[in-house]
C-alpha cells in the first residue's frame, strides 16, 4: 500500500485499499490485514481505517462480516435492481454468492451431471479468480440447499437437489393435471384419441 500524502486521511486510506485491490494485491475474496495493522502501516487511527472500510463496501470493493474483517470484492460484479417505491436501489452481490451461483448455473445446464465430483478448490480459486475460503464458504452454502454433497477428504460432488426435485414433481402434476382435463373435455365433445394422431 501507498505512503499517505497530505490530504483527507478517510480518502487517502480509501485511495490506498483501492488502488491495491485494482492492482491484484488483493485476490477477489481474499481477507485484508486487520485495522490494526493497516492503521499502523498507513499511519493512521484505526477509527480512519473503519469509516474508510464503509466507504469501500458501498463503493462495492469490499464486503465487511461482523466478527471476521473485510474481504475483496470483485468490482466488475453484477449489480442487482431492487424496485423501491418506483425507484431502483443497486446492492452488489457478494462474492460468495456469485461463485455459488456460478456453480449452480452450471450445474444446472448439466455441466455437471448428478454424482460428478466438481474441480477442487484450487482449481476453482485459478478458474474463478477468487480465494479459497470464499470457495470453502460458497460449496456449504450450496450443500445447504442441495446442490452438492461434501465429503471430506474427498470432495465435492452433484447431488439431488430436494428443492430442484420437488418442483420437477410439482411441474410434473400440474401438466398431468392439464392433459386429464384435456381428455375429459374431448370425450364429452366425442373426440377420442390424440387430435394430432400416430
Amino acid at each position: 500500500m501507498k505512503a499517505l500524502q497530505k490530504r483527507s486521511k478517510i480518502e487517502q486510506v480509501v485511495d490506498s485499499i483501492k488502488s491495491s485491490i485494482a492492482g491484484g494485491d488483493f485476490k477477489v475474496g481474499a481477507k485484508l490485514p486487520s485495522e490494526d495493522s493497516i492503521s499502523n502501516t498507513l499511519r493512521v487511527s484505526r477509527s480512519t481505517v473503519r469509516e474508510a472500510f464503509k466507504v469501500l463496501q458501498e463503493k462495492g470493493y469490499l464486503e465487511l462480516r461482523p466478527g471476521r474483517g473485510a474481504f475483496a470484492m470483485n468490482t466488475r460484479s453484477k449489480d442487482t435492481l431492487m424496485s423501491n417505491n418506483g425507484m431502483s436501489v443497486i446492492k452488489r452481490i457478494p462474492v460468495t454468492a456469485q461463485i455459488a451461483e456460478s456453480i449452480r448455473e452450471a450445474i444446472v445446464k448439466g455441466h455437471f451431471q448428478i454424482g460428478d465430483k466438481l474441480p477442487p478448490e484450487l482449481k476453482l480459486c485459478e478458474m474463478l479468480k477468487v480465494s479459497r475460503p470464499s470457495i470453502r464458504e460458497a460449496m456449504q452454502l450450496l450443500q445447504a440447499e442441495g446442490y452438492v454433497e461434501l465429503l471430506p477428504g474427498r470432495g465435492a460432488f452433484v447431488r439431488e437437489s430436494k428443492s430442484r426435485l420437488r418442483h420437477c414433481q410439482a411441474l410434473v402434476y400440474c401438466l398431468e393435471s392439464q392433459f386429464e382435463g384435456f381428455y375429459r373435455d374431448s370425450e364429452s365433445l366425442g373426440v377420442s384419441g390424440c387430435p394430432y394422431g400416430n
